[in-house]
């Protein structure tokens, strides 16, 4: 095997190897959310809204949680019944 060959399937093997390690280091949680985020199967912190870093292959992203308000009006709740 050509050593120029060799060494440029060896490079691009790192390079892919490293591209998914990446993907999995940064993750991003949208506005008005928080997920859980466990380690080795327990919980470990809340990974809050923008740009989290994880530990790649042993932490995990878990439970999304909406933080946005529902506001219920049902007037049912507020009359006083005689």
């Amino acid at each position: 095997m050509d050593p120029f060959i060799f060494g440029f399937v060896f490079f691009a093997f790192i390079g892919i190897a490293l591209l998914i390690g990446a993907a999995k280091t940064i993750k991003i949680v949208p506005q008005s959310s928080v997920l859980l985020i466990e380690r080795l199967g327990k919980f470990n912190r809340v990974a809050a809204s923008g740009l989290n870093i994880i530990v790649p292959f042993i932490g995990r992203m878990r439970v999304p949680a909406r933080l946005r308000l529902i506001c219920a009006n049902n007037s049912s709740t507020f009359r006083h019944k005689p």
